[in-house]
C-alpha cells in the first residue's frame, strides 16, 4: 500500500522496488518471494494500462522500464526456482491474461518467451502446456457462447471477446513454437483449426504475415511460392 502522501511519487517506489527485489541474494526461499513480488508488480502495472490507476496512462513508460522488459524480468527470476512445466505455464499465462501497453505486441512477450526455450524438451513442454490451456479456453468458450466456431457465435459481449483474444494468442504461440520445432505442416493444421476468426480471408491474411516473417530468411524465389503454397493448401 503506497499513502496518500507518497502517491506522487509512485514511479520512483516502483523503480526502487524493482531494483530491491533484484538485488535479492540467491537464497531459495528469499528468491521465491521476490519473484512473487515482481510478478504482483508487473501485473499492477498491466493492470493500470487498462485501468486509470496512476496519474498515467503509460505505467510502463512512467517508471522507465518496458513492459517486455519487466516481464523478462519477472520470468527470468521465475525461471531459477520454479519446476520447468510450471515455469513455463505461469510464464504463459502473463502473456495471455495481462493488458498490454500501447507500445507493445502480444508476439513480443511471446519472442521473450521463446528465447527463454533454447532446446527442444522446453519447447515440447511448452506445447504441452499451449495445448492444455487452448483445449481448457475452448471448452469454456463452447460451454458460454454455444460455439468455438466463431461464424455461429452471435454473442458478443467483453467477455467473449476476452476469451477469443486468449484463444488466438493461444493459437498463435501454439503456431510459433511447432515452427520453432520446425514442423511446419502441424504448425500451419494446427492454426487454421484452432484460431478463432469469424474471417476466413482476415484468418487467411494472419496466418501469411505469420508464415512471411518466419519464412523471410529464403529468398525471393519459386522456392518460397512452393514452400508457402504447400503450407497453405
Amino acid at each position: 500500500m503506497i499513502s496518500k502522501k507518497e502517491r506522487p511519487k509512485w514511479r520512483f517506489l516502483v523503480k526502487r522496488y524493482v531494483n530491491e527485489l533484484q538485488a535479492v541474494h540467491p537464497d531459495e526461499a528469499r528468491q521465491t518471494v521476490a519473484a512473487e513480488l515482481m510478478e504482483e508488480l508487473y501485473k499492477l502495472l498491466c493492470q493500470a494500462c487498462g485501468v486509470y490507476l496512476f496519474s498515467s496512462d503509460d505505467p510502463f513508460r512512467s517508471v522507465g522500464i518496458t513492459q517486455v522488459d519487466f516481464y523478462d524480468r519477472v520470468i527470468r527470476l521465475k525461471h531459477q526456482i520454479q519446476p520447468t512445466d510450471k515455469f513455463i505455464e505461469e510464464a504463459i499465462l502473463l502473456i495471455i491474461h495481462q493488458e498490454l501497453d500501447r507500445e507493445t505486441l502480444y508476439t513480443d512477450l511471446m519472442d521473450t518467451l521463446q528465447g527463454l526455450l533454447r532446446t527442444p524438451p522446453l519447447r515440447e513442454t511448452a506445447l504441452d502446456v499451449c495445448r492444455s490451456l487452448l483445449l481448457n479456453a475452448e471448452g469454456i468458450y463452447q460451454k458460454r457462447f454455444g460455439s468455438t466456431d466463431a461464424k455461429q457465435s452471435v454473442k458478443y459481449s467483453s467477455q467473449s471477446y476476452a476469451l477469443k483474444r486468449t484463444i488466438q494468442n493461444l493459437a498463435t504461440l501454439t503456431f510459433r513454437i511447432h515452427m520453432s520445432l520446425f514442423d511446419e505442416e502441424e504448425a500451419v493444421r494446427s492454426f487454421k483449426e484452432h484460431y478463432l476468426e469469424t474471417d476466413d480471408e482476415v484468418k487467411m491474411f494472419i496466418l501469411l504475415r505469420f508464415l512471411g516473417d518466419l519464412l523471410e530468411w529464403v529468398p525471393d524465389s519459386e522456392e518460397v511460392k512452393e514452400t508457402t503454397n504447400r503450407l497453405l493448401f
